[in-house]
């Protein structure tokens, strides 16, 4: 398999972060396989989750031209991927997306400014992938003190370490 194509383009510091108030939703990695008899048959098709997002973005004329060739000339016409900061209910991080089909839709809103919105994307976001991870969430969403915290957070290593970890 050949390696992937380094991504060179990056979102542009002269245009403003999309909207935090955009949605997403992941595509599917299963399959599902109707059985002559009984229940359906459901598979793991492959690792890597596609998030599909939603953003928008609030441009003033100069911003729109700018975002335009920038789509044109950096993207060519939107095919190729680009770095950019989303937040996946977590604090911004970096991730590599491309516009869906090339289509961004500017709708004026003022004399002067654009709402601009395009469906991302977004293979793999920097979200929880590890068991590890799971494990640090979930105790950070349990409310319990950090000292607490850090406890259960050591025993879990020493477990580990003397090879005695039953997940």
């Amino acid at each position: 398999m050949a390696a992937p194509t380094p991504v060179t383009n990056s979102w542009s510091d002269l245009l403003p972060a999309p909207s935090v108030n955009y949605s997403y939703a992941a595509e599917t990695v299963l399959g599902r396989t109707s059985m002559e008899s009984g229940r359906y048959r459901q598979r793991r098709r492959y690792t890597t989750n596609i998030f599909f997002v939603e953003v928008s973005w609030l441009f003033n004329d100069a911003q729109l031209a700018y975002f335009t060739g920038w789509h044109k000339l950096n993207l060519l016409n939107g095919s190729l991927p680009f770095n950019i900061d989303l937040a996946f209910g977590q604090s911004l991080n970096a991730n590599v997306a491309k516009i869906v089909n090339g289509d961004f839709r500017p709708q004026q809103v003022g004399h002067f400014d654009w709402n601009v919105s395009a469906t991302l994307e977004v293979e793999t976001p920097n979200i929880i992938d590890s068991e590890l991870d799971l494990l640090i969430a979930g105790l950070v969403a349990s409310g319990l003190p950090v000292s607490d915290q850090d406890t259960y957070l050591q025993a879990v290593e020493d477990s580990v370490n003397n090879n005695n970890f039953a997940p």
